[in-house]
């Protein structure tokens, strides 16, 4: 009997034994599990740093707003030639003029966010944002990258205008309220057109705006007679000034430019302007770009804008390295748009 129930000890014993080591055997296999899951995750996550880190892997594309051949249009081919061997990728620049904007706009928004398609951008974009384009784009919907440059406003008329100084101009705009016609890229809360605006309230001077849909095709208007005067910058008018075809009345800087020494600033011909008002030019994409890749892009575009080439390439046209990164450009195209909706405002109390 006694043999009985120490057999029946041992066997009751040993399947103790056998289920104990059963639910460690059972336990053992569930971190195996994770860890397999884990590992999976971490190469997933390496993969997508890889992807990353490789961008970019096809051509790049800028989508220009301007004509071939504007101001605009030469500094998106220029940066993208020189910032090519930075991003050992093509990068290729695209005609989307038109609606102030609103065509590139919307070609930019449409495509994925992803670094691939860029676009030019300039404080007329910012102005149409406020006016003719309000509600339909805003600056919440983009990333800015880079600055390239900036390039003081001018005010030019035909060589056969009776207008030779800029007295001359706000005179006679003053004995014929309304009847001035002057033009420039954009309509009312562009660059040009806020510039000019500025010029207007220094001199009290009444005009009617005239906007075009390219800084060039308003630079022909006024050659062709089609309007008194033009606000553009200095490297879309200096082969038609030297040709003797057209006439500098006014820089809006704080100094003569020296492609232009004769011509004297605002405040020199009488007219105290705000001269923290310049055109600039840069680059920005559809907000949603990785920062990464951001960062990526504002590094080769900087680089390439301290090439010797491209520092020329200021020189010749009378422009001004007005590099900065995304967060510095950012920063001014707010301060752009601050600027710019206390003009507005001005405008509005006036109607």
């Amino acid at each position: 009997m006694r043999s009985i129930r120490k057999i029946s000890w041992v066997l009751i014993l040993g399947l103790v034994v056998a289920l104990v080591v059963a639910g460690c055997g059972g336990k053992g296999q569930a971190p195996q599990e994770t860890s397999k899951g884990q590992q999976e995750a971490q190469q997933k996550e390496q993969q997508a740093e890889k992807k990353a880190d490789d961008f970019p892997t096809k051509p790049i594309q800028i989508l220009c707003a301007s004509k071939a051949g504007s101001p605009v249009d030469v500094m998106a081919r220029t940066l993208a030639k020189h910032a090519e061997k930075y991003l050992g990728q093509p990068i290729t620049v695209v005609q989307k003029t038109g609606g102030s904007t609103a065509n590139q706009q919307a070609a930019m928004l449409a495509a994925p966010a992803d670094g691939y398609t860029l676009g030019t951008v300039t404080p007329s974009a910012i102005g149409a944002w406020n006016t003719n384009l309000k509600g339909q784009f805003s600056m919440d919907q983009y990333d800015f990258i880079v600055r390239v440059q900036a390039d003081p406003y001018v005010v030019v008329v035909n060589a056969n205008s009776p207008f030779k100084t800029l007295k001359d101009m706000v005179e006679w705009a003053k004995q014929n309220p309304g009847k001035l016609k002057a033009g420039g890229f954009g309509s009312t809360g562009s660059g040009h057109n806020v510039a000019f605006n500025l010029l207007a309230k220094a001199a009290n001077m009444p005009f009617t705006w005239m906007p075009f849909d390219g800084g060039s095709e308003a630079v022909a208007a006024v050659l062709g007679g089609h309007i008194d005067v033009c606000n553009t910058n200095p490297g879309n008018v200096l082969q038609h000034v030297q040709a003797g075809k057209l006439r500098v009345l006014g820089v809006m800087y704080d100094e003569r430019l020296d492609a232009l020494p004769d011509v004297p600033t605002y405040k020199e011909a009488g007219y105290d302007v705000d001269t923290s008002w310049i055109q600039w030019r840069g680059i920005f994409a559809k907000k949603g770009i990785p920062k990464e890749r951001i960062d990526k892009l504002a590094d080769a575009f900087l680089k390439a804008i301290k090439e010797p080439e491209f520092q020329k390439y200021l020189k010749d046209t009378n422009q001004l390295d007005g590099s900065m990164g995304p967060e510095e450009f950012t920063a001014a195209a707010k301060k752009t748009d601050k600027i710019l909706k206390e003009i507005l405002a001005e405008l509005e109390m006036k109607k």
